[in-house]
């Protein structure tokens, strides 16, 4: 040690008495120096700041400097800490009494100039190096003490724990902030008796507590507690705490007696309100489990039976004893169980709330080897402890025994409708054909030669009307069977009511004529358009009439009016000036061969029509009904619904030279338009009604046209790209994705007429993609395209370039 270099800054304003201090320090030990010299007190403070490698060993300081003093010096060194950063040995001269104060400002010694030795300076400046070093550990173990007690006070804060000193010599107890918040003392610090907290203890904890506390504080006790209980804040608040106690005793053996505890406390209320409510909840749901109306079993993820209600007990006959800690398979008959594992491995990869079958009819087995069908529902839990899963048990025994007789019942009256229809069909068969010869011949000889006589033609007249008639009996009575049986066909398709009711006013005005009965029938314009079966809406309209003419009065009239009272349905009403019917005979108005009292009558009839006018309407989705005063008429009424489009036909003239150069070798090809405007279905209706081998379907929805496409399955498609719902690229997307209509070629026909519409709707897989306005050569040239293609599939036409002008 003796031979380190020391580093030492004097500061002295006397040259002289600087050289006596070198030349003394020098010769006092062996020890060897360098030296720094200041002249002044800021000099020195300069180096002894700007001191690259670190502090000087010593400070040898002059009392009086020309601008400092040392006690000044001293406080700009010691600023911000308790010591300078090396030792300072302070050279007094004539001043006394300045020791004490130097010490207390931060010098580690002080000497008498005019007693300077080189003993004595060399014995204060170690003295002061080795006294600095023990100064500065103390500081540094002092302030690691403060910063370690700061992390313990901040890790209490954090931990939100509660400190508590307890003297059993003096029965008092001082606690921290938070652990006077937590006995109901508010949050500050305190000292009080420990009868105040034993005071703050829950009534119905206190005797346990209380019992505890002795234990611990017995010298043959635990020396420790720990307990959770209750404390009853002055509010009346009940709070859980969670406390610890350790006991420290003074004295050997049995007259050891307690003197000091360290308690720490830690509020629980937040952990046991939620297991109270864990609780709850496991109770609520072990009621709602015994409760259900099925078996319920739980089971882990290896297949054992972890949990089960008393109802799986009744229907299997085993104890719950049985059942725990099991195989679930011991509930299945052998036959299913080497199925189930796999079955169980794929639910617990894909767990999700599902029925149980795989295709199986399954079964259940009881302790007692009997088997009973079942039906299974699962669904996972998940919980800590891993997943679960619970199986819904039903025995469907009753249920199959139903089944079992409603399709025996089900399959008797299939064979009754079936024999039914058979009868039926042998029945027109067997009446036909007489009816074939009696109406042939008749018609052969009322055209004969030579004329029939008067008295010959009125038979012949009776003859075919009564042949006539009984024909028209037959097809009512099978039309009604039909119905009835569900086997009649429609075929809907948007008409026009003016062509049905021109129809009908040709047909039935003779018969009107003959009665004196006078018709009317209004102007019918281009928007009178329905979706319905044309034949069967003329048969309708035909009955309606011809019951208009056989009940009203000699000479009275029948209108025919229709109204659009809303954008989806059209009203057609007949009015006849007949007796009308009372409201009795309303209500039995549309009852098979109900006639209302007119069997005895002039009038024919059979009561059927009205029954079969009404099924067929209400099957084509619409309504009939009637309105009636007796002595003034009735109005019979039909409602049918308007197509996908409406408003009035727009005519487009086509160019004279434009024509479709379809396959000649068949007769008709369908169009199915997918557009929600209906100014744009009727545009394209225009264009192609010059060409009659081109049926048009439309639909307002991509879903819709979707569904029409895999219904009638037409021979091209033209798309609208804006639809409600779906677009057209979504929509041609379905239809690629299903072998049905993968095939039918797609024209787009938007107003999206940008560069990137036309690249994406080409790219998205439509045949070609025509924007709005329509080019009309355009558009029948890319039908002409299609169609000459269509026989052969998508894949022979040949698609376009992408590039467009």
């Amino acid at each position: 040690m003796k031979n380190t270099l020391w580093h030492i800054l004097l500061v002295e304003e006397n040259d002289d008495d600087r050289a006596e201090l070198r030349q003394k320090l020098a010769s006092g030990s062996e020890r060897r120096y360098r030296f720094t010299e200041a002249k002044l007190g800021a000099e020195a403070l300069q180096k002894a700041h700007d001191k690259p490698d670190g502090p000087y060993e010593c400070i040898i300081l002059s009392y009086y400097l020309p601008d400092m003093n040392s006690e000044e010096i001293l406080a700009v060194l010691c600023e911000g800490t308790e010591l300078p950063p090396c030792p300072v040995v302070v050279v007094i001269g004539a001043v006394k009494d300045k020791g004490p104060a130097l010490l207390r400002a931060g010098a580690q010694d002080y000497i008498g100039k005019h007693r300077i030795t080189p003993e004595s300076l060399t014995r204060a400046v170690e003295n002061s190096v080795e006294r600095f070093v023990l100064l500065r550990e103390r500081m540094h173990t002092l302030q690691a003490l403060k910063a370690s007690e700061e992390r313990l006070a901040l890790g209490v804060q954090v931990a939100g724990l509660g400190l508590a000193d307890i003297d059993y010599t003096t029965g008092m107890a001082h606690l921290s902030a938070e652990a006077a918040q937590m006995f109901g003392f508010g949050n500050v610090k305190l000292t009080l008796p420990r009868a105040a907290i034993h005071a703050s203890f829950h009534p119905d904890d206190r005797a346990d507590v209380m019992q505890c506390i002795a234990h611990a504080l017995s010298p043959r006790g635990t020396r420790t507690f720990l307990m959770d209980h209750r404390v009853v804040w002055p509010n009346g608040q009940v709070r859980w705490l969670r406390v610890r106690k350790h006991i420290r005793f003074a004295g050997e053996g049995n007259f050891q007696q307690p003197q000091h505890a360290t308690l720490v406390a830690l509020d629980v209320t937040t952990e046991k309100t939620a297991e109270q409510a864990l609780r709850d909840s496991e109770e609520q749901f072990r009621a709602l489990l015994e409760a259900a109306p099925d078996a319920i079993v739980i089971v882990d993820e290896q297949g054992l039976i972890v949990l089960v209600n008393a109802l799986t007990i009744s229907l299997f006959g085993y104890s719950r004893a049985e059942l725990l800690g099991e195989p679930v398979e011991m509930l299945m008959p052998s036959r299913f169980r080497h199925l189930h594992s796999n079955l169980r491995d794929g639910y617990l990869t894909e767990p999700q709330p599902r029925e149980m079958d795989g295709g199986l009819n399954l079964f259940g087995k009881r302790k007692d080897g009997s088997e009973f069908p079942i039906e299974v529902s699962l669904s996972p839990l998940e919980t800590k402890k891993g997943r679960l899963v619970s199986s819904a048990i039903r025995d469907i025994t009753e249920r199959k025994r139903i089944e079992a007789e409603l399709n025996k019942a089900k399959a008797a009256a299939e064979n009754a409708n079936r024999a039914k229809s058979d009868f039926l069909s042998s029945m027109s068969h067997e009446l036909r054909s007489p009816l074939n010869a009696i109406l042939g011949f008749a018609q052969l000889l009322e055209a004969g030669t030579p004329p029939l006589t008067p008295r010959q033609k009125t038979s012949i007249d009776q003859i075919l009307h009564a042949g006539w008639y009984l024909l028209e009996l037959i097809n009512e009575i099978l039309d009604l069977a039909m119905i009835e049986s569900g086997k009649i066909s429609l075929s809907l398709e948007s008409i026009s009511l003016s062509d049905v009711l021109d129809d009908c006013q040709a047909m039935i005005e003779p018969q009107a004529q003959t009665s004196g009965i006078s018709m009317s029938y209004p102007p019918f314009d281009d928007t009178c358009i329905v979706n319905a079966d044309r034949t069967r809406v003329k048969q309708v309209f035909l009955n309606l009439l011809s019951n208009a003419i056989k009940y009203n009065r000699a000479g009275g009239t029948i209108a025919v009016t229709y109204s659009q009272n809303t954008t989806e349905r059209i009203r057609i009403s007949v009015h006849d000036t007949g007796e009308g019917l009372s409201a009795d005979k309303l209500e039995q108005l549309f009852q098979p061969f109900n006639r209302l009292g007119q069997e005895n009558g002039l009038e024919e009839g059979t009561g059927i029509g009205l029954v079969v006018s009404k099924r067929l309407i209400e099957l084509m989705g619409g309504h009939i009904g009637v309105e009636s005063t007796v002595g003034v008429g009735s109005v019979f009424w039909v409602e049918l619904i308007r197509p996908t489009f409406s408003g009035p036909a727009v005519i487009v003239p086509l160019p004279a030279e434009v024509t479709l150069h379809v396959q000649e070798n068949k007769l008709l090809f369908t169009l199915l338009y997918v557009e929600d405007n209906p100014t744009n279905l009727l545009l394209v209706e225009q264009i192609i009604t010059n060409h009659k081998n081109i049926k048009m379907l439309s639909a307002k929805t991509g879903r819709i046209g979707v569904t029409l496409a895999r219904i009638h399955h037409p021979d091209i498609i033209l798309m609208d790209i804006n639809l409600p719902g779906i677009s057209g690229i979504d929509t041609l997307n379905i239809l690629r994705e299903d072998p049905a209509t993968a095939d039918i070629p797609v024209i787009a026909l938007s107003a999206n007429a940008m560069p990137g519409d036309i690249q994406r709707g080409l790219q998205a897989g439509f045949f070609r993609y025509l924007t709005k306005p329509i080019k009309i050569n355009e558009f029948i040239n890319a039908l002409d395209d299609v169609l000459t293609c269509s026989e052969t599939g998508l894949s022979a036409i040949h698609k376009p370039d992408n590039d467009h002008d």
